[in-house]
């Protein structure tokens, strides 16, 4: 029991203790349209990359790479750096997204947040074609 109890506190300060690292050498491009429900361009749309740490949303913890707002037809672009973590794309507060699972660069969708998944980029680029935004 002891054994167990000290092996589980050395694993939970092993994953405690990674953390979020960039690389300065590598950036991700992405590129999107955010649109209404009835698929009209939303300008000046606020959204954000976030790098997480290892484990996603994990004790690695949450950087901010880049905030941009939507042009007038909706479109957004990003440069942001390679990181051991994960990304996601948040969006502005009082909005969420629920039909990310038609487009494969981005798996899944919950609340503010879309994940972005970098194995499908080619060449560090990704256009996440048109993501379709509801007020809470």
């Amino acid at each position: 029991m002891r054994n167990t109890i000290l092996l589980s506190l050395l694993l939970f300060l092993l994953v405690g203790c990674i953390k979020l690292e960039f690389d300065g050498n590598t950036f991700y491009t992405i590129k999107g349209r955010i649109v209404d429900s009835t698929n009209r361009a939303i300008p000046n749309f606020q959204v954000s990359i976030f790098n997480s740490g290892p484990g996603y949303g994990g004790s690695g913890g949450y950087a901010v790479s880049s905030v941009r707002n939507t042009d007038i037809e909706g479109n957004f672009s990003f440069a942001f750096p390679a990181c051991n973590g994960g990304y996601f794309l948040k969006l502005q507060d009082g909005y969420y997204s629920r039909d990310s699972t038609r487009n494969p660069f981005y798996p899944f969708s919950y609340n503010d947040k879309v994940s972005i998944d970098t194995s499908h980029f080619q060449n560090y680029y990704s256009n996440l074609n048109t993501i379709k935004v509801y007020i809470r």
